[in-house]
């Protein structure tokens, strides 16, 4: 006959052992739960702050330009990255005509990020390639160039009048200004023509314009003088000289038909300053005058019975 024994703590464990996994189990999914909440905002945190202070660039894209012509508008396009700080100002920075920022011009700015920003290239600059870049301020950013540059010709800047013989001649003489025939050109007076004569003193521009529609000038100052204001104690010598060339550059000469061996002659300023002197023999006299400064002045000559005639000429360049 067997016996029944009964163990009151078998079975009793199972219950305690039970809540005690739950609670393990509700404690693991609180901690799982406070973590993973912390661990979305640590991600949110880095995330925010990598946008936040994502390092600013600035892409040069494209040049809008309608010709090769210095002073003309351009639009100079762009994109960035990151923010940039209020204040911020975008410029447009154009390098020398070889291509390089060593020291680079302003030529247009905008205080909005607009992808945009209009400029004009400086008149009066060389032909060449230049290349545009977009910078920034706040903070201090400098951007990529462009990939393709801006070409410059401009020819037309060239324009330069041309004096035959000088800017300077005698009143009833003619100056003939010209320019290069490449252009059209529009001058002062109205005329059309590449070269043009004038016989006034005064200050004479020309308007020009090359074959891809670049505009130039320039402006040339010429003077005339009276140089038949001679002086002479007898009204029947003074037709017996002649100079030569007048104005003269390096020399002058002097041819005399009257029947004397020998007079004497001398350079003076318009203040009367006796420059030089020596004699004319023979009716003729060449002077080596490459040492005078342009200008007129007064050659004099002096003869027997208190005879003198004075006559002017004008030293250029």
């Amino acid at each position: 006959m067997y016996s029944t024994v009964k163990h009151s703590n078998i079975g009793t464990s199972c219950p305690k052992s039970s809540l005690l996994l739950k609670d393990f189990l509700l404690v693991t999914e609180k901690l799982t739960i406070t973590h993973f909440i912390r661990i979305k905002v640590l991600i949110w945190f880095f995330v925010s702050s990598s946008i936040i202070t994502k390092a600013q660039t600035i892409s040069t894209e494209n040049i809008i330009a309608s010709n090769t012509c210095s002073g003309q508008f351009i639009i100079v396009t762009y994109s960035t990255t990151g923010n940039f700080n209020w204040g911020n100002q975008f410029r447009v920075e154009m390098s020398n005509n070889l291509g390089i920022f060593n020291n680079p011009t302003v030529i247009g700015f905008s205080p909005f990020n607009l992808g945009a920003i209009p400029a004009q290239v400086p008149y009066n600059i060389p032909p060449g390639i230049y290349r545009m870049r977009v910078v920034s301020t706040n903070p201090s950013v400098i951007g990529s160039p462009a990939l393709t540059p801006l070409l410059i010709t401009n020819i037309s800047q060239a324009t330069q009048i041309f004096i035959t013989p000088n800017d300077s001649a005698c009143t009833g003489d003619s100056i003939r200004l010209a320019v290069a025939p490449i252009f059209s050109a529009n001058w002062s007076t109205g005329e059309t023509t590449t070269a043009i004569y004038v016989k006034n003193s005064g200050k004479y521009w020309v308007k020009t314009k090359d074959a891809v529609g670049c505009e130039g000038r320039d402006t040339v100052t010429v003077h005339f003088y009276s140089c038949n204001l001679n002086q002479d104690n007898s009204d029947s010598n003074f037709e017996f000289f002649n100079l030569y060339p007048n104005p003269a550059h390096d020399r002058l000469f002097v041819v005399s038909s009257l029947k004397t061996t020998s007079l004497n002659w001398s350079i003076m300023n318009l203040q009367g300053q006796i420059l030089r002197s020596g004699l004319l023999w023979n009716g003729f006299l060449e002077l080596v005058i490459d040492n005078l400064n342009p200008g007129i002045y007064i050659l004099k000559f002096e003869g027997q019975d208190n005879f003198w005639l004075t006559r002017l000429f004008i030293k250029v360049n």
